[in-house]
């Protein structure tokens, strides 16, 4: 079982929607998982990653649709 508050990095996918503080991930599996920012990543930027449509990581807290607080989102390497 996870500790809670441990960080977790394994969501991958490409961010499909952005609003006020949270996201929407598209996993490749077809999940959709939804996340709220913390408040040192910047909404900006998630918003121009989900506008190239670019694939991203993201490292989070919690459960995706329960509240999950996404700490990082970085850009995956393009292949």
């Amino acid at each position: 079982m996870q500790r809670e508050g441990a960080v977790r990095c394994d969501a991958e996918g490409v961010i499909v929607v952005t609003q006020e503080d949270r996201f929407r991930l598209q996993t490749a599996d077809g999940r959709s998982l939804l996340f709220i920012l913390d408040d040192g990543t910047g909404m900006e930027r998630v918003a121009a990653l989900a506008a190239a449509r670019r694939p991203v990581a993201v490292c989070y807290r919690g459960e995706p649709e329960a509240g999950a607080v996404a700490t990082r989102v970085r850009p995956m390497a393009k292949n």
